[in-house]
């Protein structure tokens, strides 16, 4: 290969598999990241706590079904959470911030928005599909919510 070949760029089921190791291997594939644009990243964060959650949505009480979907869209978009609700460093950088997230579940459940006839851990293992405690539960005790963000929880509650 004289390296005066053009790039092609190719997508996800445009490639053999074997060739695509060769070319690994002789140091010829070259990976750009996709260009998202912010709102874009705003929409796919929102899906992804959305889905997360929603594994949890047979627990909230009777008087919060019809709202709960509501409550954490604007949750997701408030000013007060929006920034601690993505990672900013570390091998997770961009994606949604799991320990903020149960550290949220866990307040609403304190608050009767989740029925606390389930645990904050059992409802957090249904978040995860999981069987047992993980990082992002006992890593939440890092992660406390913001007087504004406590006021605002307290406000939906109040809204009722």
């Amino acid at each position: 290969m004289s390296g005066t070949e053009p790039l092609i760029q190719v997508g996800i089921g445009d490639f053999h598999i074997p060739t695509l190791k060769t070319a690994a291997r002789e140091g010829r594939l070259f990976m750009r990241a996709r260009i998202i644009n912010e709102e874009e990243e705003k929409r796919e964060k929102e899906t992804a706590i959305m889905a997360y959650v929603s594994a949890i949505d047979k627990y909230v009480m009777p008087e919060y079904q019809s709202r709960i979907k509501r409550i954490w869209r604007e949750l997701i978009n408030h000013p007060a959470f929006c920034n601690d609700l993505v990672i900013k460093k570390g091998r997770q950088q961009g994606t949604f911030n799991r320990y903020m997230v149960t550290v949220i579940v866990c307040w609403m459940r304190e608050m009767n928005i989740y029925s606390s006839d389930i645990s904050a851990q059992d409802l957090h293992l249904i978040m995860e599909h999981c069987t047992r405690r993980n990082r992002y539960y006992t890593g939440m005790q890092n992660y406390t919510l913001t007087k504004k963000q406590r006021m605002w929880l307290k406000k939906v509650k109040s809204e009722e």
